[in-house]
C-alpha cells in the first residue's frame, strides 16, 4: 500500500445493521507513515502539551492515566452521595463520530500550537486531502476507490486508526473542557473533616464524558433543581462540541 492509499475496514457496530452511517470505519495506512505519526505525536507532542497544561478532566490518551482512573472517580462520587445522603446526578455522553467530525486543518492548528514541525503538519494534511480510499469487506479489497474530487464537497474528518488522531482529539477536547469550566461552577464534595475535597465538572475518557451536578444540602426537594442544572451543563458541553 502506497503513502497515498488507505484501506477502509467497515465493521458492524450492531450485528446485522449495515447502513453506512452505522458502521465503524477503521483506516489502514502505510505502516511506516502511520508509525512515524504515532511516535511524533504520542512521544513528542503530548509532552509539550502536558507541560503547557491540559485539562485535568480528560483521562484518555495521556501517560500514566487509565480508563479505570476515570471510572474510580465516578464510583467515589456516587459512594460519597450515598453515604452523605445528598443529591448527585451524572449525565453520561458518548460523542457521535468524534474522529470523523474533526477538521484536519484545525487539528494542524492545535498541533502547531504545541510545537509540531510544519513539515509534519503539511505531510499529514496533504496525505488526508489526496488519499484514495479502497474498501475491505468479507469479499476482499475493492478495486475501485473513492476520495476528494475537484468541484465536489470535501471529505472531512480525521481517520480512526491513524497514529496521531487520539492525541489530536485529546488536545481539542482539553480546550472544550476548559471552555466548559468557564461557564459552570465545580461540584464540590468536601470530606467530613474538611481537609480534603473532590472537585469536578466532568470526567472524560476520550469521547466518553460524564457531566456532574449536585447539592450538598440534604434535601430531596432539590432533585428537580439538580436535574435541571445537569441538563443545562450537559447541553452546554454538547453545544461546545458542535
Amino acid at each position: 500500500m502506497s503513502d497515498g492509499q488507505r484501506i477502509d475496514v467497515m465493521l458492524e457496530k450492531k450485528q446485522g445493521n449495515r447502513k453506512i452511517h452505522m458502521l465503524r470505519i477503521i483506516a489502514l495506512l502505510e505502516a511506516d507513515f502511520n508509525t512515524a505519526l504515532k511516535i511524533l505525536f504520542s512521544q513528542q507532542l503530548i509532552k509539550n502539551a502536558e507541560k503547557a497544561g491540559l485539562n485535568d478532566e480528560q483521562w484518555g490518551s495521556r501517560k500514566d492515566r487509565m480508563a479505570m482512573d476515570s471510572a474510580m472517580r465516578n464510583l467515589m462520587a456516587f459512594e460519597y452521595g450515598r453515604y452523605m445522603r445528598i443529591v448527585i446526578a451524572m449525565f453520561a455522553a458518548d460523542l457521535t463520530a468524534c474522529f470523523d467530525r474533526m477538521f484536519p486543518s484545525l487539528s494542524n492548528v492545535s498541533a502547531g500550537k504545541f510545537g509540531m514541525e510544519k513539515n509534519v503538519l503539511l505531510s499529514r494534511g496533504r496525505t488526508i486531502q489526496k488519499m484514495r480510499r479502497a474498501v475491505r469487506t468479507g469479499h476482499g479489497v475493492s478495486e475501485a476507490t473513492y476520495g476528494n474530487e475537484e468541484g465536489e464537497p470535501e471529505i472531512a474528518g480525521e481517520l480512526q486508526g491513524k497514529g496521531d488522531v487520539a492525541i489530536l482529539y485529546c488536545l481539542q477536547s482539553s480546550i472544550t473542557l476548559d471552555a466548559h469550566a468557564k461557564l459552570f461552577p465545580e461540584l464540590v464534595l468536601p470530606s467530613p473533616g474538611g481537609d480534603r475535597v473532590i472537585r469536578k465538572r466532568n470526567d472524560g475518557y476520550v469521547d466518553d464524558v460524564n457531566t456532574w451536578a449536585g447539592k450538598i444540602e440534604r434535601d430531596l426537594g432539590d432533585v428537580e433543581e439538580v436535574m435541571y442544572d445537569l441538563q443545562v451543563r450537559a447541553q452546554g458541553l454538547t453545544d461546545l462540541n458542535e
